[in-house]
């Protein structure tokens, strides 16, 4: 969930996203969207959400909840989207962490495609903004089936993993810490 100026946004694993008044529950909106089990991330007008039927990121106008893109993902993301500095992140079941950026953030890398979303009709003719511009090797990393990632605001990325342990993570790759388990 996130909350901005006294508005819950919810998805929930039942295909649908939900926006509720905090001060009396009542609805502002409800919309189709993918499955998600996973917290969500707002930005401006923007509400970013990972799914996993069908896999993919996410993003909805948090104003009215119409769809504005999706991003397949070759796998099942785990843990919620992180938008900062412009770059989008995200985390799947294997591990992997994936940096997707802008075509102004970067100027090369692989393309995705956007998906339409569950219903073609409702899903508008924009192209999806993100290109993966930083993969992390979790193994050369020795992250723990990462489950969640932060970034702070130095641009460290923060990796909950499945061990109960955070990772500290530099944006250049290597460790800079670790505390838990």
């Amino acid at each position: 969930c996130s909350v901005r100026a006294g508005v819950l946004y919810a998805p929930t694993e039942a295909v649908c996203i939900y926006a509720f008044r905090v001060a009396d529950g009542s609805l502002v909106w409800h919309a189709a969207g993918p499955r998600v089990f996973f917290p969500t991330a707002l930005v401006d007008d923007t509400l970013y959400l990972t799914s996993d039927t069908p896999p993919e990121i996410a993003a909805f106008k948090a104003s009215d909840g119409s769809p504005l893109w999706a991003l397949p993902t070759t796998d099942v993301p785990k843990g919620n989207p992180v938008v900062s500095g412009g770059m989008l992140f995200g985390t799947d079941i294997s591990g992997v962490i994936r940096a997707y950026g802008s075509a102004t953030t970067v100027a090369a890398g692989p393309t995705p495609f956007a998906r339409p979303l569950t219903s073609p009709s409702a899903a508008p003719a924009v192209p999806n903004p993100f290109k993966i511009v930083g993969r992390y090797d979790t193994t050369k990393l020795a992250l723990d089936r990462p489950i969640a990632i932060a970034i702070g605001p130095n641009g460290d990325a923060y990796a909950t993993e499945s061990n109960d342990r955070v990772s500290q993570i530099s944006p250049d790759g290597p460790v800079l810490g670790r505390w838990g388990k």
